[in-house]
């Protein structure tokens, strides 16, 4: 009996508390509801918008090994962004080159030995962003977006007489890795581009370029 009395006790004890922690409960819903909505409501539009953009950008590049020549391919590109991680880059680019002073050597001694000349290049890669990170520059925060690129293309190369290797035009892979840097629009990339072709005489010619590139993005949607 004596238990009995106690639990009722208790009981109406409680009762007075039940509607206010209620209420409570719902206070605290309502707030996590508010906090989320305002959470939505400030998600940042990304810096550099590819969304179904188009990419224009002129590059400036040089060979780093190639030790009878020093190359100097000028061109353009246009990529089409799929997203904000993947797209397809289309490539075009005309070979500038002075002799160095081995080749001049090999004229006269081995000309055997001289090396193709490449004139034009035109390739197709797919684009690929893994980070799409941030850096600040004073009061200013701009994209700072590592990305790789993999493709094949074509490379043109002139006669060379004295070595006995005619004109071509032949396969070509690359391998690309650069960087982004930009806001809104405009952007500049930096990157090394290592070539991978056959050489006439069968051989593997490996060619790294290093360059920049400067472009605008079209379209779009953030």
């Amino acid at each position: 009996m004596l238990q009995r009395t106690i639990c009722l006790l208790f009981m109406v004890f409680l009762l007075p508390l039940m509607p206010s922690t209620a209420r409570a409960e719902d206070k605290v819903a309502s707030r996590l509801a508010r906090f989320w909505q305002r959470q939505a409501k400030v998600a940042h539009p990304p810096l550099l918008p590819r969304q179904r953009a188009m990419e224009l950008s002129a590059s400036a590049q040089v060979v780093v090994t190639d030790a009878q020549q020093i190359r100097f391919p000028l061109g353009g590109r246009l990529a089409l962004h799929l997203d904000q991680r993947w797209g397809i880059e289309l490539a075009g680019e005309w070979v500038l080159a002075s002799p160095r002073a081995e080749q001049a050597v090999l004229v006269t001694l081995a000309p055997g030995k001289l090396r193709e000349q490449p004139r034009w290049r035109a390739t197709m890669a797919a684009l690929w962003s893994p980070l799409l990170g941030k850096v600040s520059g004073g009061a200013r925060v701009f994209a700072f977006e590592p990305y790789m690129a993999l493709g094949m293309g074509l490379v043109g190369s002139a006669a060379e007489t004295r070595a006995h290797i005619g004109a071509a035009v032949r396969p070509e892979g690359i391998l690309s890795l650069g960087l982004r840097i930009g806001r809104g629009r405009w952007l500049l990339r930096v990157e090394a581009r290592q070539a991978l072709r056959l050489r006439p005489t069968d051989d593997l010619d490996y060619a790294l370029s290093v360059g920049l590139l400067a472009g605008v993005l079209l379209g779009g949607s953030r």
